[in-house]
């Protein structure tokens, strides 16, 4: 008679946060992509980055989620041994690649905010440098190609694999190096930045800065948790294999706590284009074509860049309305305006 597994509760929920992360994460990341290849105006230095970022979250929550799934629930049929190393690989590699870039958007926005009079970093530096990123990340990746193996269905350690260090590396080089490098960069750019007045940013540069901010925060918040943790669980589990009789309720609450984590560290590669969407000047605009389908309701509306839409006469198939030729908004006359008074354009993400 073939055995029945029943899954815990815990496991349960985490499998279905994971998979709801990652649909959410792919399809983001879909959008943030897309907005980067259809819009010429968006392929600066900090959304080329943030576009690079965007292609490593998709890899690893389409490797890195069912790796994970089918661990959680002991899965022993779908996998062979290609899937154990390959899915090891991709997991580790595309972590780096995201955290580098994190401090790649650190140093952009410390160039951005301190260097006055100088022209930023060309798309084709930036692209250079996130090229070189992901050969670096992948290359460092390969020996984690050796520490899995494929054991009657499941992805086992292999014999000789230190776990510790393994374990150690990973989250080292996927979290605690890169946000020690950040705040690094963070700490001198205050320094270096406090002989310029507050006042003499732009609001663009502001926008920027804020945006780097808030995404650096949140992976800080979302991934150092679950690092600690899966640190802390193995040196437990190490400490329970030289005791004759180890707490197990104990290490069941930590592995409880850690799948939870888990899946914030996961939700991380997904809110990252939701971040970006509500703060990245012409983001928005992009995603709202295909969220909200603009396009769909603009219906007889001029096109952008028609004579009609610029004030400088009506649309052709039009007639001129009766109302009065007051503005339905206040500033929609003459260009719109920004809450601090600055001439900001309708659509910045105007293919040139």
């Amino acid at each position: 008679m073939e055995e029945i597994q029943v899954l815990s509760q815990d496991v349960l929920v985490s499998c279905i946060l994971l998979g709801l992360t990652a649909l959410v994460g792919v399809v983001g990341n879909g959008l943030m992509l897309r907005a980067l290849v259809k819009y010429r105006a968006l392929r600066t230095d900090f959304f080329l980055v943030l576009g690079s970022v965007a292609v490593a979250d998709s890899l690893c929550l389409l490797v890195a989620v069912p790796m994970h799934v089918i661990y959680l629930t002991m899965a022993t049929g779908p996998v062979n041994d290609a899937w154990c190393k390959s899915s090891k690989y991709l997991d580790a590699g595309t972590g780096f690649v995201a955290a580098y870039h994190l401090v790649v958007l650190a140093v952009l926005r410390g160039i951005l905010l301190t260097s006055r009079g100088r022209n930023p970093p060309t798309a084709r530096q930036t692209l250079g440098c996130v090229l070189l990123l992901w050969l670096m990340a992948l290359l460092a990746a390969i020996p984690f190609l050796l520490t899995v193996v494929d054991l009657n269905g499941y992805c086992h350690y292999a014999m000789d694999t230190d776990v510790e260090r393994e374990v150690l590396l990973l989250n080292s080089f996927s979290c605690y190096v890169p946000v020690a490098l950040i705040l690094l960069i963070y700490l001198t750019t205050h320094l270096v930045g406090q002989r310029y007045f507050q006042d003499s940013y732009s609001h663009k540069e502001k926008q920027m800065s804020k945006l780097v901010t808030v995404v650096v925060s949140f992976f800080v918040l979302l991934q150092l948790p679950f690092r600690v943790l899966d640190t802390h669980v193995m040196y437990q589990e190490i400490q329970a294999e030289q005791m004759d009789f180890p707490d197990e309720d104990k290490l069941e609450s930590l592995y409880i706590a850690r799948n939870y984590l888990l899946c914030l560290m996961m939700a991380d590669k997904a809110i990252r284009p939701i971040i970006c969407s509500q703060l990245a000047p012409g983001l928005s605009q992009a995603f709202d074509e295909v969220i909200n389908c603009t396009k769909c309701h603009q219906g007889n509306r001029p096109a952008v860049g028609d004579p009609a839409r610029n004030g400088h006469g009506p649309a052709k198939g039009r007639h001129p309305s009766t109302s009065s030729r007051a503005p339905l908004t206040p500033g929609s006359e003459g260009g719109s305006t920004s809450e601090h008074g600055e001439p900001v354009d309708e659509l910045e993400i105007v293919q040139l």
